[in-house]
């Protein structure tokens, strides 16, 4: 299982989801963990920049288990994300900030859903 089409510069956590015949899963991953796990290629396609892919196998699934969440827990879940990420993306620009000039500040990307109502009537909401 692959997430693609993975958009570091458009948000600041992730919230993915996994469906099987027999069970829903749900992650929520700040952009920091993502962007720096193994499992994650920066370059989806050659010449490609700006977006990558996370792998996931039967072998590392288990290496995303602490992203695991319940449904009901999403929300706070994601709160919480954000401040790790927050932490984490402060911490790195101050050992950065110690090694170099300073850069300009990263800016903050709000994504609105988009709701896709399909020919059965069903929907889905993507960001």
């Amino acid at each position: 299982m692959n997430f693609q089409q993975i958009k570091p510069a458009c948000c600041d956590v992730f919230v993915w989801l996994a469906a099987w015949r027999d069970a829903i899963k749900y992650w929520v991953i700040p952009l920091y963990d993502v962007e720096h796990s193994p499992h994650y290629s920066p370059g989806q396609h050659r010449g490609n920049v700006g977006e990558g892919q996370l792998h996931l196998n039967k072998e590392n699934i288990s290496d995303f288990d602490k992203y695991l969440r319940k449904s009901t827990e999403l929300e706070k879940a994601i709160r919480e994300a954000y401040e790790t990420e927050k932490k984490l993306r402060s911490g790195a620009q101050q050992r950065q900030q110690r090694r170099s000039p300073p850069e300009a500040d990263r800016s903050t990307v709000l994504l609105t859903p988009m709701r896709k109502t399909y020919r059965d009537n069903s929907t889905a909401v993507f960001c």
